[in-house]
């Protein structure tokens, strides 16, 4: 079996490439890379994986032949000036054109979010909705991945956490408002054993479930998380709902900015994307703790 992850770069699909040749043995693996130069030396001297050069913004670069399987990501446009839907809707465009120049591609797994389902009011995660609502019929076996809040976007905070006075903010209010987060980690473990499952019957075309971590959190759980890790008490700044625009502004370009905050209140109580525990559909849950997701970004 030959999977492809396109793009490599971004954590996720580093994981699910991690995850493929851990476990996988009998699995060759190819990532695609803007540049080859940024190749992790792990993958690198790896037997079974193969790493090529391509971009998904350019799909005359995509070359998914003797492939079975591809793993696809949406990859994060935090620095862009452009309308990031319309580049997200370009990217599924030229995986999809890919995966049907490529006659053996039997499956494709989207790497997607929680609240993916939505066509408006949620900001960034239309990205993924406009990208699984393209790749929906790019091949017979198609599998969306609808992952929780990544516990990894709280590695912006450890440099605060571990100074003089650590502390941290958050934008998840009230304080004790449980969202469901996920690992990293259990994503690419997911993704990777959906991507081995290539030929396996699915029951619905394409194939949907929800992605979350072994349990829910709040800004009040996250902070007795980074407390235990470094054993010292932690501040949190709460960012409330109408402080968003300017805390997103100082680190974000404007039309970014601005998605971020749709996308956030999306998610907050009373807004469109609201997690919910009890839902009608599929939810898988991954094994990874706060705590365990911490010390692991502690040691990075």
């Amino acid at each position: 079996m030959r999977a492809i992850v396109a793009p490599a770069s971004p954590q996720t699909g580093k994981a699910v490439i991690t995850a493929l040749l851990q476990h996988t043995p009998t699995c060759e693996v190819v990532g695609v890379y803007r540049n080859l130069g940024k190749v992790p030396a792990a993958f690198a001297n790896h037997p079974s994986f193969t790493a090529v050069q391509g971009d998904v913004a350019d799909g005359r670069s995509l070359d998914f032949s003797g492939c079975d399987v591809v793993v696809t990501i949406s990859p994060p446009q935090y620095s862009s000036t452009t309308d990031p839907i319309a580049t997200a809707k370009q990217i599924a465009e030229n995986v999809k054109a890919a995966v049907l120049r490529a006659s053996s591609v039997k499956r494709l797994v989207y790497v997607s979010t929680v609240g993916g389902e939505h066509e408006s009011g949620t900001g960034e995660l239309l990205t993924n909705h406009v990208a699984e609502e393209t790749l929906k019929d790019a091949t017979s076996e198609v599998v969306l991945v609808r992952c929780a809040y990544f516990m990894q976007n709280w590695a912006s905070a450890i440099s605060t956490v571990t100074s003089d006075t650590p502390r941290f903010s958050s934008v998840i209010t009230p304080e004790d408002f449980e969202i469901p987060m996920v690992s990293v980690k259990d994503i690419g473990k997911v993704c990777a054993a959906e991507a081995t499952a290539v030929g396996a019957p699915l029951d619905v075309h394409p194939y949907v479930f929800e992605l979350h971590g072994s349990q829910w959190y709040s800004t009040n759980d996250v902070k007795k998380a980074f407390e235990e890790v470094i054993q010292k008490p932690v501040h949190v700044d709460l960012v409330t709902q109408d402080e968003l625009r300017s805390h997103f502004g100082a680190f974000l370009p404007p039309v970014v900015a601005d998605s971020f905050v749709e996308m956030t209140r999306s998610f907050l109580p009373g807004g469109c994307a609201m997690p919910r525990k009890e839902g009608d559909g599929e939810v898988r849950l991954g094994t990874e703790t706060l705590v365990d997701a911490f010390r692991e970004m502690l040691q990075d």
